[in-house]
């Protein structure tokens, strides 16, 4: 799917439609707050040794970087172009030594059912 698409719809983004943006009613918005939740905690951990911060602000990503330079996104996809942009240092998820960072690092808690 080229960038462009990204422009122009205003629904949850292909991948948190495939996973649960896409749901409603009540039970399913607690779910789907709950997995977001977990999405940005999971994003601040990979993140974080590059001194980024990922938050969430009336449905959007918040991304911060250490200096306070701030980004906000409204999908994943967007996601990486901001951090590119907050981040103290150039951010290569492919880098052998955040691999290994990653690999040695705790495990963020997923959320439990209700």
């Amino acid at each position: 799917m080229c960038g462009l698409c990204g422009l122009l719809t205003t629904g949850p983004h292909l991948i948190e439609a495939v996973t649960d943006a896409a749901r409603t009613g009540a039970a399913e918005g607690r779910e789907r707050h709950l997995a977001r939740a977990y999405r940005i905690r999971l994003l601040s951990a990979l993140l974080g040794p590059f001194g980024v911060a990922v938050g969430d602000w009336a449905g959007k990503y918040v991304v911060k970087g250490a200096s306070g330079r701030t980004r906000l996104v409204d999908q994943l996809p967007q996601l990486w172009s901001a951090v590119d942009g907050v981040a103290a240092r150039p951010v290569d998820p492919l880098d052998g030594a955040f691999i290994a960072a990653l690999a040695a690092a705790e495990p963020v808690a997923r959320p439990g059912p209700s």
